[in-house]
């Protein structure tokens, strides 16, 4: 990998690992685990996001050569990550990947997914090889490069920290502080 396509990919690994940390940050377990009107909840987001990442490293590790195929176009990469993060198209989790109570708290969520991401890194940080010039086969967008693929890697906790924080502002649950008495104090 180029030096200037592993310094990018380093910076959208640590900015997406940082946004879900963030949206995360100060959730107790009864928040994390609190199931709103629809959707995943907090801690199964980051449990999905936790098992996520070494699948999609994988696909970048399995990717392969394929002349026949454009490379990824370097001009495209933030429209890629902005697309990802922003959630404009939802998606239905691929077969295997969908949260099932793997980890009993969210901490545990968040530190698997760290160790995960720091796989992620390591192999950025070491890799040699062209991933621009590679494609792997992704589960939901099909034959795509290599690159491609590491930047969606790298940006889909960012979308799913966005996820946290519709949940959180959604109203669809209380969030706040509970009290024992709802009753308002005179």
């Amino acid at each position: 990998m180029k030096g200037e396509d592993r310094q990018q990919a380093l910076r959208f690994l640590a900015e997406g690992l940082k946004a879900l940390e963030e949206a995360a940050a100060g959730l107790t377990e009864d928040q994390a685990h609190r199931v709103p009107a629809s959707g995943w909840t907090a801690f199964a987001i980051v449990e999905h996001v936790a098992v996520a990442e070494p699948h999609l490293l994988g696909l970048v590790k399995a990717g392969r050569p394929m002349a026949d195929r454009p490379g990824a176009d370097p001009a495209k990469d933030a429209v890629l990550v902005d697309r990802v993060i922003g959630r404009a198209r939802r998606v239905q989790a691929p077969e295997g990947l969908s949260p099932t109570g793997r980890w009993a708290t969210i901490a545990e969520a968040l530190e698997a997914f760290r160790l995960a991401r720091a796989a992620t890194v390591a192999f950025v940080e070491t890799c040699e090889r062209d991933l621009r010039n590679e494609h792997t086969e992704h589960p939901i967008l099909g034959l795509i490069p290599s690159y491609s693929c590491l930047l969606l890697a790298a940006a889909h906790p960012a979308r799913h920290a966005a996820q946290i924080r519709e949940l959180l502002a959604s109203g669809e649950s209380d969030f706040g502080i509970q009290t024992a008495d709802p009753r308002p104090v005179a």
